[in-house]
């Protein structure tokens, strides 16, 4: 008996030992795929489709310049490089607008397919395609050659590709317009839930909307133009008003997502350009740094800056010449169309392919005022700007060999991509504003755009975007700076033309202006401290009415009440990580939103998704303090403001650890890449380190935990070695490499980076077979 335990025993043993072997054999064996799927950083590659020879040298963080022949060869090398670093960001892209997302990820991408289907994106993209001018078509066939060539000479598929049991698909010329066709999603995407917002609304509450729904505020501060007055307060509340929804329900309360930061300054024949703009922060990170050489008009130019990966042309950067960037416009690009019996709708079937899974039928229905959905408000046409001829083209490849702001807006007026306010200061201390990208050219302008309209005629846009020359622009103003940051920009007849899509109640652009009014000299270090400001203007207007509400220190009063007191009292206006102060006014805000706009945000969500009061009035804040300060519209349960504030403000209190809790630890980093979530043991590795954040939304230094600046520049035109350009996350996209988070401690720290490439680590020659 003992001598078969003993037998039984030595054979588990082997067993195990076995077991363990074969787990570290596939350990390593996972291990060494994904080491071979990083990029080649030195030596000399025969690649498939390029002429001559492009030297590729690299920095100690990955930052390449690329120095080429001419710059078709250069955009050669940059889809090689992108092809081998970021493929996988370029692919869900792509099949994101193309609505083909199921067919990489599985039936988890089925939900944004069904909504992006519809709008038949990649038969438009190969449709643009075709009238793209020749150098165009050759900068797109070049681009994708070195994207494809990159992508073969890995040793081993981009590491996700693995994950999700699939081969990737090679990189077609059309894909890099339905790249640019995904930034209208993301862009743009808030218009159709605060459009069908703003017409519910109205049509529930036609006594009180234009109330609720304000075109302007006091922060506004616009290039030209006046803004109107407020409205007058109605005499009654709507019958939502100041009830909870049920606590079943999950109603998306977070705020509004905007927060690109761009300006200009002049002083003293100098002019300074910085730029922040502001998106979803995921690893990799959204851009791709690099700087581009080749030979140009009898001299070389050098062109730094910033690319999206699967765009063959610089997104944002400087040339020597001029610099240039970008923040989103919110101007009104959508509409929503009420179909009736006489407008015709044609049907057809289409199949949404499922990675590991069956096909999936989808039903497109389609008419000349766009893509045809069913809603709680009836048959409803989308009819979106990216529909239109020209609305996806490569135009603003030109914009990095400009050499001045007037031929720089010119080009931005034509550019084929989601609209956007264009900054541009140029070596010569000109400054220069326009809006680049598509805009509807509507027949009847006005505020009744931003609702639901019918099918008439007046409500026809013309067949083409509108003309470049009826684009507005502003150049050397006399005040020398022009402050962009979401915020409407025209209250005039050109305001009206182009409307307004959801633009920002105007906090940020206020205090930039009032800071830039100080400014004496154009300095890129003093513009840089400006872009990590945490003074937080609209959060000091509601600590001012709370401590209005908790009145003067009474004799045998809480110690909570007290403690509350002194911490607004004591604090020093900033949305700093560490301030209890902070912590408590934003939670007690998002808590009083909830609290009074909580059962019509969950009305609207039955209705369309995203459709929220937050995205119909982004202004929504002086609403409230409109009504608090008149006393109006006090909700049930509470005998004033005052006393609503004080039941909300104790809520908080409690909720918050009575005071233990500062801004940095509600408010930490959490950046990841797709994949994170669905991979519950190395998903981890796959996320950022959760650092506490200062800043926060309608402050200058908007940093939230997944949303933030995608990038902070600053440079002034000629000066490029002391130019800054800040990442918050490095080079590549594979968790291997050593450019996959070094930069993330830099970017904590606050740390300015430099434009430019620092001194050379790494060369990789490409050659012509």
């Amino acid at each position: 008996m003992h001598k078969a335990i003993r037998c039984m025993g030595k054979t588990g043993l082997y067993l195990l030992s076995a077991a363990v072997t074969v787990v570290l054999c596939i350990a390593v064996a996972g291990w060494l795929t994904l080491y071979q799927s990083l990029p080649e950083r030195e030596g000399r590659v025969k690649a498939h489709g390029l002429t001559g020879k492009v030297v590729v040298t690299r920095d100690s963080a990955g930052v390449p310049e690329v120095i080429a022949p001419d710059s078709q060869s250069a955009w050669f090398a940059m889809g090689y490089l992108q092809g081998q670093e970021r493929f996988f960001q370029m692919d869900l892209l792509r099949r994101s607008a193309a609505g083909e997302l199921a067919a990489l990820v599985g039936k988890s991408g089925l939900k944004l397919d069904r909504q992006r289907r519809i709008f038949q994106l990649r038969e438009q993209a190969g449709h643009e395609l075709t009238r793209l001018p020749p150098e165009q078509r050759q900068r797109l066939a070049v681009y994708s050659a070195g994207v494809n060539a990159g992508l073969r000479a890995l040793k081993s598929r981009p590491f996700e590709y693995w994950i999700l049991r699939t081969a990737p698909q090679p990189w077609r010329d059309e894909d890099s317009l339905l790249v640019i066709a995904a930034m209208y999603f993301d862009l743009q995407g808030n218009q159709p839930g605060r459009e069908y917002a703003r017409g519910w609304i109205a049509s529930h509450n036609p006594q009180q909307s234009t109330f609720l729904l304000p075109t302007g505020s006091r922060w506004d501060t616009p290039l030209t133009g006046t803004v109107p007055a407020e409205a007058t307060i109605p005499h009654s509340a709507p019958d939502w008003w100041g009830i909870r929804q049920p606590a079943e329900d999950k109603v998306v309360r977070e705020e509004g997502m905007k927060g690109s930061n761009g300006w200009l300054i002049r002083r003293d024949g100098k002019a300074v350009l910085a730029n922040d703009m502001h998106l979803g922060l995921t690893l990799p990170g959204i851009w791709y740094q690099a700087q581009i050489t080749y030979p140009w008009q009898q001299t070389t130019l050098k062109q730094s800056g910033i690319t999206l990966p699967g765009v063959p042309f610089l997104l944002s950067g400087s040339n020597g010449h001029i610099a240039w960037g970008f923040t989103n416009s919110y101007v009104d690009t959508f509409d929503w169309i009420a179909i009736d019996r006489r407008v015709k709708v044609v049907s057809q079937q289409a199949t949404l392919s499922v990675n590991h899974g069956r096909p999936q039928a989808i039903t497109i229905r389609s008419s000349e005022w766009g893509p045809v959905v069913s809603t709680p408000r009836g048959e409803m046409a989308m009819r979106w700007v990216m529909q239109l001829p020209d609305t996806l083209n490569l135009n603003l490849m030109a914009l990095s060999e400009t050499q001045n702001v007037a031929s720089a807006l010119a080009v931005g007026k034509q550019a084929g991509i989601p609209v956007q306010n264009l900054l541009v200061a140029d070596s010569k201390g000109n400054i220069g504003w326009t809006l680049a990208g598509a805009l509807p050219d509507r027949i009847q302008p006005g505020q009744q755009n931003s609702f639901p309209l019918s099918s008439s005629a007046e409500n026809l846009w013309r067949a083409l975007p509108l003309a470049p020359d009826l684009h507005p622009q502003r150049v050397n103003p006399p005040e020398g700076t022009i402050v962009t940051a979401n915020n409407r920009l025209l209250y005039n007849a050109q305001g009206d033309r182009l409307g307004d899509g959801g633009a920002d109640i105007g906090v940020r652009s206020y205090a930039i202006a009032q800071q830039l009014k100080q400014q004496q000299s154009a300095d890129v270090r003093q513009m840089y401290h400006l872009q990590l400001d945490n003074r937080a203007w609209l959060a000091q207007v509601w600590r001012d009415w709370l401590l209005q509400s908790l009145g003067e220190h009474q004799p045998g009063e809480d110690a909570a009440r007290s403690d509350m007191r002194r911490l607004l009292e004591e604090w020093n206006g900033n949305a700093s990580a560490d301030s209890v102060a902070y912590g408590l006014i934003s939670r007690w805000r998002d808590e009083v939103y909830s609290a009074l706009f909580g059962k019509l945000d969950s009305q609207l969500l039955t209705q369309w998704p995203q459709a929220s009061y937050r995205r119909a009035n982004p202004r929504w804040d002086e609403t409230l303090l409109t009504v608090m300060a008149a006393g109006s519209w006090v909700p049930d349960g509470a005998s004033d403001w005052a006393d609503f504030t004080r039941q909300r403000l104790d809520s908080v209190w409690q909720s918050l650890g009575e005071g233990k809790m500062n801004w940095g630890d509600i408010n930490r980093s959490n950046y990841q890449h797709p994949l994170a979530k669905s991979l519950p043991v190395v998903g981890q590795y796959l996320r950022s380190p959760a650092e506490p954040l200062s800043g926060d939304n309608n402050v200058i230094h908007i940093n939230r935990p997944a949303f933030g600046a995608s990038e902070r520049m600053v440079v002034s035109p000629g000066d490029e070695s002391h130019a800054i350009l800040s990442l918050p996350v490095g080079q590549s996209g594979n968790p291997l490499s050593d450019w996959w988070l070094d930069r993330f401690s830099l970017w904590m720290q606050e740390k300015a980076q430099p434009l430019q490439p620092g001194q050379e680590a790494y060369r990789l020659t490409l050659e012509g077979k």
